[in-house]
């Protein structure tokens, strides 16, 4: 929770969720008011961030994705949507923080 204590002291509105179906659900419902995703990449079950942000992007071709894992960053170049960004484990807020705000600044580095 840190992260999200993070982002929230950084005046982002932040919307979790447990499982890959609950932020598929929470995607489908709220994707053109959401200004980012950030997920790991390993979510444990059915679903992979990988596939995640693919979808979160079908929903809302402008998205910012942030991905996060301690182990398949190296696949990020081949598997990631284009125009993301990668910070690997262990990372601090303010490394989330900075990718969110790269993205953010510069639509196009998010454009599909």
């Amino acid at each position: 929770m840190m992260l999200e204590d993070g982002l929230r002291r950084a005046g982002f509105d932040v919307l979790l969720a447990a499982s890959s179906e609950a932020a598929v659900a929470a995607i489908s419902a709220r994707a053109e008011q959401l200004c980012a995703l950030v997920t790991d990449i390993q979510l444990g079950d059915r679903t992979s961030g990988w596939e995640l942000a693919r979808f979160a992007r079908e929903c809302n071709p402008e998205i910012p994705i942030v991905y996060t894992s301690g182990t398949c960053g190296t696949n990020w170049p081949a598997q990631g949507v284009p125009a993301s960004q990668f910070v690997g484990k262990p990372f601090t807020n303010d490394d989330i923080l900075g990718a969110l705000t790269a993205l953010l600044n510069d639509p196009g580095k998010h454009a599909a």
